[in-house]
């Protein structure tokens, strides 16, 4: 998602999305109020620990402009970014949900979680609520996609 803003007699566009979406569009960082030199593997590698302690990960980046951008269209605005940093926030679950888990399973149902979370933020949840068990499998949307109807039901 992209907005844009005028600051300071200039045009500046702010984007913001899933890290590695937002770093393939980039071609530098801003470090200590500079452009630096970007990260990629690095910033890829955080989001990642940071979404393995269960937080939702979104990447920011601006570009300036000198006048209002013509076309006003995602993948002229989107490029060319200069890469601002990670935010992450937890988004955890009601407190019910974890008791909600332990019923189904006592009752002899397999609880199944269904996100659009990044896989390992899903798979850190998943286990915090007892849904998943340690080395157990998570599958994205893409690989569902890919299943046949009897694997799917497997």
């Amino acid at each position: 998602m992209t907005t844009v803003h005028r600051e300071n007699g200039r045009i500046a566009a702010y984007t913001k999305g899933a890290p590695e979406k937002i770093v393939e569009r980039c071609t530098h960082a801003l470090g200590n109020g500079q452009s630096a030199a970007l990260a990629r593997e690095e910033i890829l590698a955080m989001a990642e620990r940071m979404a393995s302690d269960g937080l939702r990960v979104i990447g920011v980046a601006y570009r300036d402009w000198d006048s209002v951008p013509a076309p006003l269209a995602g993948e002229h605005l989107e490029s060319g970014l200069t890469f601002l940093g990670l935010v992450g926030m937890i988004d955890p679950p009601r407190p019910e949900v974890k008791e909600a888990v332990q019923l189904c399973k006592t009752a002899g149902i397999t609880p199944v979680m269904v996100t659009g979370d990044h896989p390992a933020t899903a798979r850190a949840t998943a286990l915090r609520l007892g849904i998943l068990s340690e080395g157990g499998k998570i599958l994205t949307g893409q690989e569902m996609s890919r299943l046949s109807p009897a694997e799917f039901e497997r």
